[in-house]
C-alpha cells in the first residue's frame, strides 16, 4: 500500500509526541496510510560545500572525471566537472553540469544552485546583476583548475535548480559521454511512474542506477509584505494560514554499492541529471527506451549509504523535478543533425520511433547516463 509521510520540524522526542496527538492515525477509506517522520528525512538537506577531490599525477590513477574538456576537447558535456570560486580564484565548491536549454535565442547551462548559494548570501542583491562583479562572484569553471565557462544567472523558485550563462566561445553538447543516446526532452513529473528507473552520471560517481519509489512536497506560506495586489487591493490575498505546494521533488532508491576498488570514485552526483532506462509500465528494453533521451530530473543531494544501514530511509534520494522549467518555456538544446523535440507534458504524446515495439507509446518518459572517463 502506499504510503504519505509527513516531516516535521525537528524537535524533541516528547514535543513530537504531543504534537502527534493532534494529527490523525489514518484517513478512513484512503488509499494510503499515514505517517509521521520527526525532522526532515535522510539525505534531504543540501550539501553546502563541496568535499575536495585528490586528483593525482597520472591520469589513470585520478578518483574523479577532473577533466578539463574545454581545453581537452573545446567543448564539454552533461556529468563534466563545475565548480564555483572564492575571491582570492580558489575553488569553492563542486558540482556536476546538466543539460544544456533553450528558450527563444537564450540558451541555459542547468547547475546546482547550492554550489553557489553561499556567494549570494556573502554578497546580498548582486546575484542576476550584469556587472563584472557578479560575474566574477557567480562564475563557473570547468574541470579541475580549468576553463571559466560562464556563470549563474537565475534560481528556479526555491528549486536547487540554477541556470547558467556561457560565456561566447564555449560550447556545450547534450552528448553523454558513455552512454549511446542524446538529451532530448524533458519530462514534466505527472509523466513519471512508480518504478520508473533512471541512470545519473555524475563525474564522481559514474552511471548509477535508480528507481521511482513517488514524491516529496515541500509546503511553505507566502510571505505577505513580499506579495502585491492588483491595484492594492489586499482584500484579494489570500488567508495568511493558506499553504504552498513550493516545490516537488522525485524520491528514488538505489541499491547500488559505494565502490572502494580502485580507482575509487566519490558517491556524490548533486547537478547531475536523471535519464530514464526503464518504464515502470510497458515492455520496452532499456536500449529502446534510452534511444528517446528523456530527461526527468536533477539531482538534489545524496551519498550513497555506507554498509549496515538498516532504516530503508537512509536509501532514499531526491531530485528536483524539471516542472517549473517546462511550464517556464524551456527545451532541450538538440545536437547537430538531431531534429528539437516537444517536452514530455500532461496530453502531449510520445515519439514514434521506427520499430514495432514502438507504435502508440503513450506521454510518459524515456532517458539516458554515461560513465565517466578518468581521464
Amino acid at each position: 500500500m502506499d504510503c504519505v509521510i509527513i516531516e516535521f520540524p525537528c524537535m524533541d522526542d516528547n514535543s513530537f509526541r504531543e504534537r502527534l496527538l493532534a494529527y490523525p492515525e489514518a484517513i478512513e477509506r484512503a488509499p494510503f496510510v499515514l505517517a509521521y517522520n520527526n525532522g526532515p528525512l535522510p539525505n534531504t538537506p543540501r550539501r553546502r560545500r563541496a568535499i575536495n577531490p585528490k586528483p593525482q599525477v597520472q591520469e589513470d590513477d585520478r578518483v574523479v572525471d577532473d577533466t578539463d574538456y574545454v581545453a581537452k576537447e573545446g567543448m564539454f558535456y552533461p556529468g563534466s566537472m563545475i565548480s564555483s570560486s572564492n575571491k582570492a580564484g580558489e575553488t569553492y565548491g563542486y558540482v556536476t553540469a546538466g543539460i544544456l536549454l533553450r528558450k527563444g535565442t537564450e540558451t541555459r547551462l542547468t547547475c546546482s544552485w547550492h554550489c553557489w548559494e553561499d556567494h549570494d548570501a556573502a554578497y546580498p542583491g548582486l546575484f542576476g546583476q550584469d556587472t563584472d562583479e557578479a560575474k566574477r562572484v557567480f562564475r563557473i569553471i570547468q574541470g579541475e583548475a580549468g576553463t571559466e565557462v560562464g556563470r549563474v544567472v537565475t534560481r528556479v523558485g526555491c528549486t536547487d535548480i540554477a541556470l547558467a550563462s556561457l560565456h561566447g566561445g564555449n560550447r556545450f553538447e547534450n552528448r553523454f559521454l558513455n552512454i549511446p543516446t542524446v538529451a532530448k526532452r524533458l519530462v514534466h513529473s505527472s509523466a513519471i511512474h512508480l518504478n520508473d528507473s533512471f541512470v545519473i552520471d555524475g563525474y564522481t560517481t559514474g552511471a548509477q542506477t535508480l528507481r521511482s519509489l513517488g514524491a516529496r512536497w515541500q509546503l511553505e506560506k507566502h510571505n505577505e509584505s513580499e506579495v502585491i495586489p492588483p491595484n492594492d487591493n489586499y482584500s484579494l490575498l489570500p488567508d495568511p494560514n493558506v499553504i504552498y505546494i513550493a516545490a516537488k521533488q522525485g524520491v528514488c532508491g538505489t541499491s547500488d554499492p559505494v565502490l572502494t576498488t580502485r580507482p575509487f570514485i566519490r558517491s556524490s552526483a548533486c547537478g547531475s541529471v536523471l535519464v530514464r532506462c526503464r518504464k515502470g509500465q510497458g515492455n520496452l528494453t532499456r536500449k529502446e527506451v534510452l534511444e528517446c533521451g528523456e530527461v526527468c530530473g536533477i539531482f538534489h543531494y545524496a551519498d550513497l549509504t555506507p554498509k549496515n544501514r538498516t532504516a530503508a530511509s537512509d536509501y532514499l534520494i531526491y531530485a528536483d523535478a524539471f516542472d517549473p522549467v517546462i511550464e517556464d518555456g524551456w527545451s532541450v538544446v538538440p545536437v547537430p543533425g538531431q531534429e528539437p523535440m516537444d517536452n514530455i507534458v500532461p496530453g502531449n504524446a510520445a515519439p514514434v520511433i521506427n520499430t514495432p515495439r514502438r507504435e502508440g507509446l503513450r506521454s510518459e518518459g524515456r532517458s539516458v547516463g554515461r560513465t565517466p572517463s578518468t581521464a
